[in-house]
C-alpha cells in the first residue's frame, strides 16, 4: 500500500531539533513512497542484524514524527527497510590521502549524510587523486585526526 493517497513529492529534509535525529526524503526505488528514517540507528555488530525489525518505541517515534512534520503523509509505515552505512568517530567525513601514500584517496566514514553533499566531496575525492589542492579547507577531514595511533 503507497504511504500516500496522493502524488507526495518532498526534497530530502533533515530535522535535527527532534531526538533521536529523524530525516525524508522521496523513495526512487519504490515510487510513491517517501523514506522517512532515524539518522543515528542502531551500532550493529554483524550484518545479519540488518533485518531485525524495529521495536514498537522505535516505530512510535517515526509515526509521531510524520504526524508532527509531514502533514498528509500515512503516519504507519507501509514498508520497513534498514541499510547499512560507515559512521567515522567523530561524525566527520574523512577525505585525505592514506598517509604515507600520495597515490591512495580515501573518502569514507560519511555517516549516513555524505549523499547529500555527493557533488562537492566528488569535486574534493577528484582534487585529491589528481594531486591538485582542493578549493576547501580540508583539517576537518584528514584521516590522522581520527586514527592517531593508526597503524598501517
Amino acid at each position: 500500500k503507497k504511504r500516500s493517497t496522493t502524488s507526495y513529492t518532498s526534497p530530502c529534509v533533515c530535522i535535527y531539533l527532534s531526538t533521536p535525529h529523524l530525516y525524508w526524503f522521496p523513495e526512487f526505488e519504490h515510487p510513491g513512497y517517501v523514506k522517512v528514517m532515524f539518522h543515528c540507528g542502531k551500532k550493529l555488530w554483524s550484518v545479519d542484524d540488518r533485518d531485525k525489525k524495529p521495536s514498537e518505541s522505535e516505530t512510535a517515534v517515526v509515526s509521531e514524527f510524520i504526524r508532527k512534520h509531514i502533514p498528509g503523509l500515512e503516519d504507519k509505515p507501509s514498508l520497513i527497510e534498514s541499510c547499512l552505512y560507515t559512521v567515522s568517530q567523530d561524525g566527520y567525513y574523512i577525505m585525505d590521502h592514506l598517509p604515507g601514500s600520495r597515490n591512495i584517496v580515501i573518502g569514507a566514514g560519511f555517516s549516513g549524510h555524505g549523499f547529500k553533499c555527493s557533488p562537492v566531496v566528488g569535486k574534493i575525492l577528484s582534487a585529491l587523486a589528481t594531486d591538485n589542492p582542493p578549493e576547501y579547507h580540508m583539517k576537518p577531514f584528514k584521516f590522522q585526526r581520527q586514527f592517531h595511533q593508526a597503524r598501517l
